[in-house]
């Protein structure tokens, strides 16, 4: 049974430690990566920066609403995506591929109603293989996945925006 941490905040500390990059520190350091950190947040004047940070650092994400009318409807949806995991604890192995630039290094849980994407990049390589383990109740499941990168169709610019988010999160 997977328990999760979600924090509703502003991301604007009032107490303690108020300073952004000791705070995220602090944090991880004191979850040492043993709950998934979910944050989400409703406003015009939200620190992104330090919930998208704490999210990211612990196997979760961040959400955000802007008005304040969409702050109930997007809570409503957040907890929805989060609320049926089918596969904890995520590892991957490539092959035929490198994973050196391969993002997130560090996998949240597998949701039922949640996207789940993995960025990467390639250079002359054809086809891949992608191992994915996850627990289960029962035990470890393995699922492959292969194709071909000459096969796929040309993705949006958003994928490499993304990839770039990825990549700078996990250097900083």
């Amino acid at each position: 049974h997977p328990s999760y941490i979600v924090l509703l905040s502003d991301g604007k500390p009032t107490r303690g430690v108020r300073n952004s990059r000791e705070l995220i520190a602090y944090i991880n350091a004191l979850n040492n990566g043993e709950r998934a950190i979910f944050c989400y947040s409703g406003g015009w004047e939200v620190n992104r920066y330090l919930l998208d940070f704490i999210a990211y650092g612990n196997r979760g994400w961040a959400e955000h609403a802007d008005k304040g009318r969409q702050i109930a409807r997007g809570l409503t949806s957040f907890y929805d995506k989060i609320s049926d995991p089918l596969l904890v604890n995520l590892r991957y192995r490539f092959s035929n591929v490198s994973a050196e630039n391969v993002y997130p290094k560090t996998l949240p849980d597998f949701f039922k109603h949640a996207a789940f994407t993995v960025y990467g990049t390639f250079s002359r390589e054809d086809a891949f293989s992608m191992q994915l383990l996850g627990d289960m109740a029962e035990g470890t499941h393995e699922f492959i996945l292969s194709d071909s990168f000459q096969a796929a169709r040309t993705g949006e610019r958003d994928i490499a925006r993304m990839w770039a988010f990825n990549k700078v999160y996990y250097l900083i």
